[in-house]
C-alpha cells in the first residue's frame, strides 16, 4: 500500500472569486459579529447601542455602548487557514477611549466567522501601544502609511467577551 500523503489540488480555491468582493464580505462578517455581541449582552440583561461608521477614517468601523462602556472597534477579517501574520491598525484608534480591534477569522466556504481575536485594553483604558513599526499601503506603490501601525496577530487574544 502507498501511504504517501495526497497532494492538494492545484489551482485557486473554488471560492477565490470572493477576493474581489472583500468589502461585502467584511460587512457580512461585521453584521454577524454585531449580532453575536448583542445577543450575548441581552442574555446578560444588558441593552446595547450600535453605531456604524460610514468610513473608518478615524480608526474604527463600529461603536458599541453597553453598561456605560463605549468601545470604538476596528474590524479586520482574515480567511481561515490564511498566512497573514499581522494587521494594520490606525493610530487614531489609540486616541479613542476604550478603542480596540477585533480580528475575525472566517470560513470562505460559508462566509461565517470561525473565531474572534481581541486587541485592546480594559474598558476605559487606551489601546495598547502600536509600536514603531509602520505599515505600507497594500495597493499601488506600497508607500508607508504613517498613520497606521503594524501589529502581529500574536498580540491579539482569543476572547470575544472582552469587547463589551
Amino acid at each position: 500500500m502507498d501511504y504517501r500523503p495526497i497532494k492538494p489540488a492545484s489551482g485557486p480555491h473554488p471560492n477565490a472569486h470572493l477576493a474581489r468582493d472583500s468589502n461585502l464580505i467584511e460587512k457580512a462578517l461585521e453584521f454577524q459579529l454585531v449580532g453575536q455581541i448583542m445577543a450575548r449582552l441581552l442574555l446578560r440583561g444588558h441593552r446595547s447601542e450600535v453605531l456604524h461608521s460610514v468610513c473608518d477614517r478615524d480608526g474604527y468601523d463600529i461603536v458599541i455602548e453597553a453598561k456605560g462602556i463605549v468601545r470604538h472597534i476596528q474590524l479586520k477579517a482574515i480567511v481561515q487557514g490564511g498566512k497573514r501574520a499581522n494587521v494594520s491598525l490606525p493610530v487614531g484608534l489609540g486616541r479613542k477611549r476604550s478603542g480596540c480591534a477585533v480580528v475575525m477569522g472566517w470560513d470562505q466556504n460559508v462566509i461565517q466567522p470561525v473565531g474572534f481575536h481581541f486587541f485592546g485594553g480594559l474598558p476605559g483604558q487606551p489601546l495598547p501601544d502600536l509600536g514603531a513599526k509602520i505599515t505600507n499601503h497594500t495597493r499601488g506603490k506600497k508607500k508607508p502609511r504613517s498613520e497606521h501601525g503594524n501589529i502581529g496577530l500574536g498580540k491579539f487574544i482569543r476572547q470575544a467577551d472582552s469587547i463589551c
